[in-house]
């Protein structure tokens, strides 16, 4: 993520789950099951830019910036 805000683009997790924040110790919810699929997703997804003016262009260089994200092994993504 700081690769590509380095590289001008600002990204975010792709997901937040609720029952890592504090406000939601243990004991004060239980879920009906596992939730690893949700913790995965926090930890391994991103948000990028998506808007309605987004160029082909503005698309182009953040797909460009998120390959060679990638290649560098910057946060240890991989494909």
């Amino acid at each position: 993520m700081q690769f590509m805000l380095d590289n001008g683009i600002a990204t975010r997790r792709g997901i937040m789950c609720a029952h890592r924040e504090p406000a939601y110790s243990n004991g004060t919810w239980r879920a009906a099951g596992s939730l690893a699929e949700s913790e995965r997703a926090q930890d391994e997804c991103i948000l990028l830019p998506l808007y309605h003016d987004l160029t082909n262009d503005q698309q182009k260089y953040v797909a460009a910036q998120l390959r060679a994200a990638i290649a560098n092994g910057a946060g240890g993504a991989s494909l």
